[in-house]
């Protein structure tokens, strides 16, 4: 079956990008026409197989004219951020009454509407994600214009005369990527990013093509007549994780610089005075925000539509920075740093020996940190070293090892080692040798890894462990290697070698200095 497609807000981020990638989908439209705003209009804006007219959604005639012979209308046109605070409420909310009202006027079937989680507002934290069902508390004008916007639409619905649904995304990001994102990502390339009270608020955000997906499905799906869906992936980062995924993705290591929480607390309450002056300045706005949990669930999208956001924020920023580096929007860092890889088990965790033999730790009653290592990290840190755990964990390929434990295990590392501020990543090899991976020591799999995600000059850098994998990983990679000297390790010989952990390091510190 096809339709005939009007399409409001374009040009714009998510309209060019299901524009782009319409072959991608199995939905087929006979026509498409887009409704450009009249300072946008001009020739050059149809280069694909659809029309263009000029029209407002303050102007009723330019809009029975760009409904009239449409079966669906995509409706994406807003403002976000204005100069008065009555402009939200003028687009946002009465241009989605103009159009509706041209729609029915003009017997068009659907209409799917692009809201914002800003309408529902935000949670209290982990284990309290809204969703559709959970009551709408907009706090922002922005919000509200949304979330009459909606009530509009609910009215239309009931009402028979137009098939309607509503797709809440929250911020969304990935390729193409627009300017004011370009700005986020040069700011974390220069390696610090401020962040008010903790950083660790949650953060819901939609990957573009999740939201593409969604519209596509909205559109073809009867059972989305008349309901609300929450369109965002499905894992729910935290801002401080979201800065370090750009870092990751840039190939920088970022200092997450932390301001006091009153400092967005009295942001807040400046946007709110100046908004009761009918006066919206951006900048309070956005800090006084910096401090809130904003995240929901997709249980009613993931049912109802199908819904099935298959990328992660970690993937979807790196795709967006590739995009970055591909159109020439930023440049790589030539520059490449200097890094310390530590082997886990024996070298950063106590030695463990069971029935005479060396082993790993299957439990956390086993896993003892050694002493001392949160100073031994900061002064390679303070030093200009990246820091890395490079570890074989095969026991989780030999079912002996649960991964909810490891994962605990890092935490309790991590939290030992000074924490993500000083530790850039952990990577872990899960596989036995009968896996044939690429990653497991003395293969330099992880450390070629973690040279292609943050830049490292191997040849400046050191590789600390205390057995034959170790010193066959360090020097495949071309590090310089040191072993810590144990009683099962005698007979392996590597660059150098240390009595423990602290000598280790000091010897490190020593060469930098020279």
């Amino acid at each position: 079956m096809t339709s005939r497609l009007l399409i409001t807000g374009y040009p714009g981020w998510l309209t060019n990008r299901f524009l782009e990638t319409l072959q991608d989908y199995p939905t087929v439209f006979s026509s498409i026409r887009c409704l450009v705003h009249p300072k946008h209009s001009c020739p050059e804006l149809s280069k694909g197989p659809w029309e263009c007219v000029a029209g407002d959604l303050s102007d009723p005639k330019a809009l029975r004219d760009a409904v009239r012979g449409r079966d669906v209308i995509l409706h994406t046109a807003a403002i976000i951020h204005v100069k008065k605070i009555d402009d939200f409420y003028k687009v946002n909310r009465d241009g989605t009454r103009n159009l509706l009202e041209a729609a029915v006027a003009e017997g068009v079937s659907k209409l799917v509407f692009i809201s914002s989680n800003a309408a529902q507002g935000f949670c209290e934290g982990k284990g309290k994600e809204l969703d559709e069902s959970s009551s709408c508390c907009p706090e922002s004008h922005y919000g509200k214009s949304k979330r009459q916007a909606e009530e509009i639409i609910e009215e239309y619905q009931k009402s028979g005369k137009i098939q309607t649904v509503i797709l809440r995304p929250a911020m969304f990001y990935g390729p193409p990527v627009p300017q004011r994102h370009l700005d986020i990502y040069k700011r974390v390339q220069k390696g610090t990013f401020p962040v008010f009270g903790t950083g660790d608020y949650l953060r819901s955000i939609t990957y573009i093509d999740h939201l593409v997906q969604a519209i596509h499905l909205a559109i073809q799906k009867t059972e989305a007549n008349g309901k609300t869906f929450t369109i965002i992936d499905r894992e729910i980062p935290t801002l401080n994780e979201m800065i370090r995924a750009m870092g990751e993705a840039l190939g920088v290591s970022v200092k997450i610089v932390k301001y006091p929480k009153w400092l967005a607390q009295l942001a807040e309450k400046l946007d709110g005075i100046l908004s009761a002056m009918g006066i919206y300045w951006m900048l309070p706005h956005i800090i006084g925000e910096a401090h809130k949990h904003i995240a929901y669930r997709i249980d009613q999208a993931e049912k109802i539509l199908g819904y099935d956001p298959k990328i992660n924020y970690r993937e979807g920023y790196q795709r967006a920075i590739d995009w970055c580096f591909a159109k020439g929007f930023l440049e790589r860092k030539t520059s490449k740093k200097k890094a310390v890889f530590f082997d886990r088990d024996g070298v950063l965790v106590k030695p463990l020996m069971r029935e005479g033999k060396f082993c790993t730790p299957l439990s956390l009653e086993e896993f003892q940190i050694e002493p001392k290592i949160r100073e031994l990290m900061k002064a390679l840190h303070d030093r200009g070293f990246l820091i890395f755990v490079v570890t074989n964990q095969p026991d989780i390929a030999r079912k002996r090892l649960e991964a909810t434990v490891l994962e605990k295990m890092h935490e309790w590392l991590l939290d030992a080692m000074g924490g993500k501020d000083v530790v850039t990543n952990i990577y872990v090899c899960p596989h036995d040798d009968t896996d044939h991976c690429d990653c497991r020591k003395p293969k330099p799999g992880m450390l070629l890894r973690a040279t292609s995600e943050w830049g490292i000059d191997l040849g400046k850098s050191f590789f600390v462990g205390d057995h034959a994998r170790d010193v066959g990983a360090g020097k495949a990679a071309k590090c310089k290697t040191i072993l810590i000297r144990r009683d099962y390790n005698q007979g392996v010989e590597a660059d150098e070698v240390a009595c423990d952990l602290e000598a280790a390091v000091r010897s490190i510190l020593a060469a930098d200095k020279r």
